[in-house]
């Protein structure tokens, strides 16, 4: 009997006992069990956020089984119709170079594919809301189409939702959208938990549905429990394949992040069911078979963090220490960057003094002047007149600085920098962001070809 065997006939074993491995394999880390009021209070309201169909089968099939069966009630938001996809769009029309009208079928049929799926985790039609946006599109609308007046143009050939089993038919592909339609959800359902993309996902609409969901969380100031999943990431899952008693393990990289894992067994049962539900999602099962049964496994896999508050320090104190970053509150994966490791950012720590709020950003390697420097804000719950988004951009020594509204000369002749060894210092007046609670932020530093970015998070102001 080969090795292989025997490791799946001692699993099997296991299994049939009750027994629970924790094992994972090489590179991989044992998450710790989710905290049972997640699955077994019957007044929970979970609302599962995907960005596309199939991705609520993928990471949410535990949780919605429990939660039903605990008789807690589920609801699932789908972001996109999945609308974007080249290779299933031409393998499901036999066409070499799809058009629009193509794109915008093949969202069609993956709504119903979606249909199908939720029915085999004990969900009904009214469950699921098809917001429509587009597919591949989502961090476009997030970077650069945030306005209404600038929607963004889809592979489906259209500037608004065109689906009529939609959320809202007519909506705009633009951010301003999105917030909305995530407002008024949460104001309908007004869930005690939340499932959505965890915000490291390398996949553009995973994350950018990551950023809509924070952004619009804490415009509302709504404080669910918030757990995040985790599917486009480098070698995970691993084995890419179907091993249904493996355990689904979080990469190596993302456990010392901040980011506390959680691992939510499914029983033999509860495994066949997700399976189904992954399997009636035919025209990406029909390209990409091997990725999508690696998530059937003995476990989904959530994340859980806490939302830090900006330490406030005197004059006096230094943020640098012998070691590093004082306060950091955001750490880097080693050697995530793409690219040689001069663009590796390691910590970013973020202050305020009485007047001025500060950032420091620590990488691998030190800092020249061929770096160039971005960082993004992002203030959710800001008032109206105020700045809600900031950029700047350092190149070569010179700053450039773009907000939204265009509020910039507000704030441009105020801003100060230094680049020093592996830091790089940056401050603002604190009264640009009078009246915030919360403020979003993401980094992200180039060096020719490397590049390297954090994930978009929230710190309390």
């Amino acid at each position: 009997m080969s090795q292989e065997k025997r490791k799946r006939r001692l699993t099997k074993i296991l299994l049939s006992t009750g027994a629970l491995l924790l094992f994972c394999l090489p590179g991989q880390t044992v998450a710790s069990p989710a905290p049972q009021d997640v699955r077994s209070d019957k007044r929970a309201r979970l609302l599962v956020i995907a960005p596309h169909p199939d991705d609520e089968a993928l990471a949410g099939s535990a949780l919605i089984q429990q939660t039903l069966r605990a008789g807690g009630s589920v609801r699932v938001a789908v972001m996109t119709n999945g609308d974007g996809f080249r290779r299933a769009t031409s393998e499901r029309f036999r066409v070499k170079r799809p058009q629009a009208d193509d794109f915008y079928h093949l969202g069609l049929v993956r709504q119903q594919e979606a249909l199908t799926a939720i029915g085999k985790l004990g969900l009904n039609e009214q469950d699921i809301r098809f917001l429509g946006y587009p597919d591949a599109g989502l961090k476009h609308l997030w970077n650069q189409n945030w306005s209404v007046h600038h929607p963004y143009r889809a592979l489906n050939g259209h500037r608004s939702v065109p689906y009529q089993l939609a959320y809202r038919t007519g909506s705009p592909y633009s951010g301003e959208s999105v917030v909305a339609d995530l407002q008024r959800l949460f104001r309908e359902y007004n869930p005690t938990d939340v499932l959505y993309p965890d915000p490291h996902d390398v996949h553009g609409d995973h994350w950018g549905t990551s950023a809509f969901t924070q952004y619009a969380l804490s415009s509302l100031g709504l404080v669910p429990k918030e757990w995040t999943y985790l599917i486009h990431y480098p070698k995970f899952p691993t084995p890419r394949s179907y091993h249904p008693y493996h355990k689904l393990c979080q990469p190596k990289r993302l456990s010392e992040v901040g980011t506390r894992w959680h691992y939510i067994p499914l029983d033999h049962e509860q495994i066949a069911k997700k399976r189904s539900a992954i399997m009636a999602h035919q025209t990406q099962v029909h390209v990409m078979k091997s990725l999508l049964t690696s998530f059937v496994r003995k476990n989904d896999l959530i994340g859980s963090s806490e939302i830090q508050r900006i330490p406030s320090l005197s004059a006096c104190e230094q943020p640098l220490s012998a070691t590093g970053l004082r306060f950091a509150q955001q750490i880097d994966p080693i050697d995530d960057q793409r690219g040689n490791r001069s663009a590796d950012i390691r910590r970013l720590a973020v202050y305020q003094t009485a007047e001025r709020l500060h950032l420091c950003l620590e990488l691998a390697r030190p800092f020249s002047k061929q770096h160039q420097i971005t960082i993004r804000l992002r203030l959710p719950d800001a008032t109206e007149g105020t700045i809600s988004q900031l950029s700047l951009k350092l190149d070569q020594n010179n700053v450039k600085t773009s907000t939204y509204p265009d509020l910039v000369s507000r704030i441009e002749s105020h801003i100060e920098h230094e680049l020093k060894d592996r830091f790089f210092r940056l401050s603002l007046p604190r009264d640009s962001f009078r009246n915030a609670r919360i403020i979003m932020m993401q980094t992200e530093v180039r060096n020719g070809k490397s590049v390297d970015d954090t994930a978009w998070k929230r710190l309390y102001l």
